[in-house]
């Protein structure tokens, strides 16, 4: 169950944005507009099956050896 409750108001909203494809800025705009966390919002776009864009980048890792070289 959701901690935040998405009113049928919120998903004709949500809906409405996403008409011309949902991006990471989008789900802010709502996000902030909703005060809901970012994370909710892409998981009820996802929930209303509208596609979400997932992060592409992944995190840089380092291996023990480049912290023990410095590199």
């Amino acid at each position: 169950m959701s901690k935040y409750t998405y009113t049928d108001e919120i998903e004709a909203r949500m809906r409405e944005a996403s008409a011309k494809g949902v991006t990471p800025e989008v789900i802010a705009s709502l996000a902030t507009e909703f005060n809901f966390p970012e994370r909710s919002v892409a998981a009820k776009f996802r929930a209303l099956k509208i596609e979400v864009p997932t992060k592409v980048e992944a995190p840089e890792t380092f291996k023990l050896e480049d912290k023990i070289t410095g590199r």
